[in-house]
């Protein structure tokens, strides 16, 4: 029964994206409608994903900017349960084409360059275009066009190298640009190459754009019966497809040209049906506020989403999993479960597997941010012949007794985890390099001048550090970070252990032998 469903999805899907290509949106409306209701049916969560998003772009087109909002807003719920960075960068994208028709200029920048970093984190080409021309477009706006100007070129090398189907809009937008600008002869080229890539595909919104910026600038160019031609051929279009926004624009310049010419009866009239067609859009103006409203209002737990898919896209099963399991022990409140899931028995430093969920963490902010971050890898010189010398009690002493100098000289921000044995690592927060090396330094010198006493017995014991923060080495996570120190590590052994030594590029590049 299953099956035979999704084999009538499959070619449903088929169905409904010939309907889109030929701009049948009332059948594409109802076959969404009961492509949805075969989704539910089966719990297919990327076919929900897709009809909400389709149902967005049409609702977009249609300038219904209310439904539109509402169709993204599902999708984006359904994407926090497939994890997919693609589909979630080009719902972020469409918010924001949103928030640009509604006005809401500098929200869609800063929401789109919070995407990029994402798309430019996993190298997803297509989308980093397609928030370029975003980004392009929303300064133009602002009238920032040499801005608008940077953004577009980048979007269109990226979309020539890789000849992508959003090049014809991107051109699109180049045109107005440079019509803005002045730089008519410019703008032309754009929109001859744009409108034969229109015609080829049969993309008519964009084609609807090049009659439209074509009548622009025949009336600059005082051709005001070419500029009417033009406004026509998008009249027609746009009305044809309930396209309002543009049959709105269309009427603009229709009106204009023919007042140009003294044709004041059918300028009255092209006038007119601007006026009662802005009057009709604007019967769901109190939608669009509250669209807007919600746009603002949902765009910090967006970003949160997307937040979480940079953090964890390679291994978030995996994370999920480990991280559920200590929220489950912090959920039972309970101090000692709690202490055992977390914390290394002995020392009281946290264990290796919550500390790298910690690192993980802390990484994936400094990333984000900016921000500097280091750590300090040591261990116990010649631990073995402690233990062989004086017993495996004494060996335990002398490691918490480091421990506890590490915890003396760290700041309370900093994070001690213990890595196995007598292998210990600190995240040092918000600080760099030099930081950290006084406080390696620190360490080294506090436990050489405070040897451990254990049943009357003196016993001297040296550590060796490796030092290295979120710079050296370029390092992609926090596991590159501690093998970077640890190269550092073997270093300060092989240099004759009791030492620091800080991590460099030839370090990284050299080989050494772990020293016990």
């Amino acid at each position: 029964m299953e099956n035979d469903i999704k084999i009538q999805l499959h070619n449903k899907f088929n169905t409904l994206h010939d309907l889109i290509d030929q701009l049948d949106y009332n059948t594409a409306i109802d076959l969404c409608n009961e492509i949805l209701n075969d989704c539910i049916e089966i719990n297919d969560i990327a076919g929900k994903i897709e009809v909400n998003q389709i149902m967005s772009r049409v609702s977009f087109n249609r300038s219904d900017y209310a439904n539109a909002y509402e169709y993204a807003l599902k999708a984006a719920e359904l994407l926090e349960q497939v994890q997919s960075v693609n589909r979630a960068l080009d719902n972020l994208n469409f918010f924001a084409k949103l928030m640009i028709r509604q006005e809401a200029f500098k929200e869609a920048i800063e929401l789109l360059k919070k995407g990029l970093k994402i798309a430019h984190k996993y190298d997803k080409s297509k989308q980093v275009a397609s928030m370029f021309n975003s980004i392009g477009e929303a300064h133009f706006y602002l009238q920032q066009y040499d801005t608008s100007e940077g953004y577009l070129k980048n979007a269109l090398e990226i979309a020539q190298k890789n000849t992508y189907k959003h090049i014809t809009e991107i051109k699109v937008n180049l045109a107005r640009l440079y019509i803005a600008k002045g730089v008519f002869n410019v703008a032309k080229t754009f929109l001859e190459d744009a409108e034969s890539e229109a015609n080829d595909s049969n993309n008519v919104i964009q084609l609807i754009w090049c009659y439209i910026l074509d009548a622009n600038i025949s009336y600059e160019k005082k051709y005001y019966d070419l500029a009417i031609d033009y406004a026509k051929k998008a009249e027609i279009l746009s009305d044809k497809y309930e396209f309002n926004y543009e049959l709105l624009c269309s009427y603009e310049w229709l009106h204009k040209a023919y007042a140009k010419q003294g044709e004041f009866e059918v300028a009255y009239d092209s006038s007119k049906k601007f006026i009662e067609l802005q009057r009709k859009m604007n019967k769901k103006d109190r939608e669009d506020i509250l669209s807007r409203m919600r746009i603002k209002y949902d765009v910090y737990q967006y970003q949160k989403e997307m937040r979480v898919l940079k953090a964890s896209y390679e291994k978030v099963t995996q994370q999920r999993q480990e991280l559920q399991y200590v929220m489950d022990i912090l959920g039972k409140q309970n101090e000692e479960l709690l202490s055992i899931a977390i914390n290394d028995y002995l020392t009281g430093a946290y264990n290796r597997k919550y500390f790298m969920l910690k690192f993980d963490e802390e990484f994936s902010i400094a990333d984000e941010h900016s921000k500097d971050l280091a750590c300090i890898v040591f261990d116990v010189d010649k631990f073995k012949g402690i233990n062989d010398t004086y017993g495996h009690i004494a060996g335990d002493t002398v490691i918490k007794h480091i421990v506890n100098i590490c915890n003396m000289v760290a700041d309370k921000s900093d994070i001690i985890g213990r890595f196995g044995g007598d292998e210990f690592v600190i995240i040092l927060m918000g600080k760099g390099l030099e930081d950290a090396r006084n406080v390696g330094y620190k360490i080294l010198e506090t436990l050489r001048n405070s040897p451990v006493t254990v049943e009357e017995v003196e016993i001297i014991s040296t550590i060796s550090l490796g030092v290295t923060d979120n710079k050296i080495g370029h390092p992609n996570n926090a596991e590159d970070m501690i093998r970077i120190a640890d190269k550092a590590l073997y270093k300060a052994k092989d240099n004759g252990r009791n030492q620091l030594c800080i991590a460099t590029e030839e370090i990284q590049a050299a080989n050494y032998t772990q020293l016990i």
